[in-house]
């Protein structure tokens, strides 16, 4: 797949990509450069197929490397699980500075004597995002806390 030249290139692929979103492992982080950059070509223009097509652009070392990235979480995503209400759900989050993640599982034969770590896990979504706006200044806690008010929505 060849980089985005145009921002209508760069608008179909992170359409694409989010269609996959679920099962991609840190999507908002990854996904983010291009996203800015996609954000910034179509300022003050309508955002339509037909305008971002006519709108050239050229990606700078960090968008390369994000528009990279991507393609190899979405050749490397992951299957989803129905879920079952005879397994047992494991929600999985953390925060950092900048963005959080949250991985729901399900394991069939739960083992309390077996790490968590070496369970047969199935995944069955996962939520990630970046902090915006006053975001980035809440203490850890809250932050911490976002993700679990996101999955349960």
């Amino acid at each position: 797949m060849p980089y985005p030249t145009t921002a209508g290139q760069l608008q179909q692929l992170i359409c694409a990509a989010n269609w996959m979103r679920e099962s991609i492992i840190d999507y908002a982080r990854a996904v983010e450069p291009l996203q800015l950059r996609l954000d910034d070509a179509l300022k003050k223009t309508k955002r339509t197929k037909r305008v971002a097509a006519g709108i050239s652009h050229e990606l700078t070392k960090e968008e390369w490397d994000a528009f990279d990235h991507v393609k190899i979480l979405l050749a490397t995503s992951a299957t989803l699980a129905l879920p079952n209400v005879a397994t047992t759900t494991c929600v999985f989050s953390d925060a950092s500075d900048t963005g959080f993640s949250v991985i729901v599982t399900q394991v069939t034969d739960f083992d309390p004597k077996i790490k968590i770590t070496e369970q047969a896990h199935k995944l069955l979504t996962r939520v990630s995002g970046t902090f915006r706006g006053a975001q980035p200044n809440w203490t850890v806690i809250e932050k911490k806390g976002l993700p679990y008010r996101d999955t349960m929505r």
